[in-house]
């Protein structure tokens, strides 16, 4: 099969590398691995820990399928991904603790094994999608655009806006209070529209949902691999990637023309499986929704420094 690549940096002026790390390995595997964000910035060894996570989960998959296989159960996929981050994680001090997802085509002799794990996508034949979205994603970007509503009224520059909405998402409502960004009136208003639409989704875990949007995506990481809550996630961090955000499919070698796998940086899917059109479909999205929060509503926006995420796509397609 052919191969395009395309993956870039969230920093529109900036030729650093971003958190998302591309794996081909012809014959063996080809994959997406999104590192997630560190909203404190720090470096280690001039890597952030969302790429440190992807980078050291890329090699360790590499190294597990030269050894077991492309068979290899899928809980030691899991496992092995999952101490490598651990490992690379206390090697370098990390403060803030690294993750990252999988998607992932590895190659059987007859065909391809589509592994996921967290919410970066695969669509095959251009047409049929693997991708796990976060329900804990959709009630951060609730928030955000709940409360970017009541600053707009008083803040015009669009960037500062961006800059305080996505620090009211990292550290919550109550540092919003403590900041005086909000009143408690606000945040109170906030939380309660917020709870009010996700509540049916929750049941008898609201209580969680009130505690999250009061502490922020700071303290999300308490539901990364909790099977049993709504809010849970599967990712690949120093814990088995358990609960939602798990596939494991296969793909018979003559059912699949195309695979397309991308990072959650990509708003929306494009008609043709090329690179071209991926990019084309994101500057559509960019110019319709900058700021993510009417027809594409998302966790963060973009800005004139920054794009709202790091993007990668990764297509495989017979000529």
């Amino acid at each position: 099969m052919q191969t395009e690549l395309f993956s870039r940096s969230k920093q529109r002026f900036s030729d650093a590398p971003g958190d998302d790390i591309a794996l081909v390995v012809p014959g063996l595997v080809h994959a997406v691995l999104d590192g997630a964000t560190d909203p404190t910035g720090k470096k280690y060894n001039g890597e952030s820990s969302g790429r440190l996570a992807a980078r050291s989960a890329a090699q360790a998959l590499v190294s597990l399928l030269l050894e077991k296989g492309p068979r290899v159960d899928m809980a030691q996929v899991g496992d092995a991904l999952s101490q490598a981050v651990a490992k690379a994680a206390q090697q370098v001090g990390a403060t803030h603790p690294p993750s990252t997802t999988l998607a992932a085509a590895i190659t059987c002799p007859d065909g391809f094994r589509l592994v996921l794990i967290g919410d970066s996508g695969i669509r095959l034949n251009g047409s049929e999608l693997f991708q796990n979205d976060k329900l804990i994603d959709d009630v951060s970007a609730s928030a955000r655009i709940a409360v970017r509503t009541r600053l707009a009224g008083r803040i015009s520059d669009f960037d500062k806006l961006e800059i305080i909405g996505r620090r009211i998402s990292y550290a919550g409502l109550d540092a919003a209070v403590d900041d005086g960004i909000l009143t408690t009136v606000e945040a109170d208003a906030v939380q309660g529209e917020v709870i009010a639409r996700f509540a049916p989704l929750l049941g008898t875990y609201c209580d969680d949902l009130e505690g999250f949007l009061r502490g922020g995506i700071r303290v999300q990481p308490r539901f990364a691999n909790d099977a049993l809550h709504p809010l849970g996630f599967a990712s690949i961090n120093a814990t088995p990637p358990q609960g939602f955000g798990i596939t494991d499919q296969f793909v018979d070698c003559a059912d699949c023309q195309s695979l397309e796998i991308f990072s959650d940086g990509y708003y929306g899917l494009p008609e043709g499986n090329r690179v071209a059109n991926w990019e084309t479909r994101f500057d559509e999205i960019e110019e319709e929704d900058p700021h993510k929060i009417h027809a594409f509503p998302e966790v963060k926006g973009s800005s004139s420094t920054e794009f709202s995420d790091d993007r990668t796509v990764l297509c495989l397609y017979r000529c």
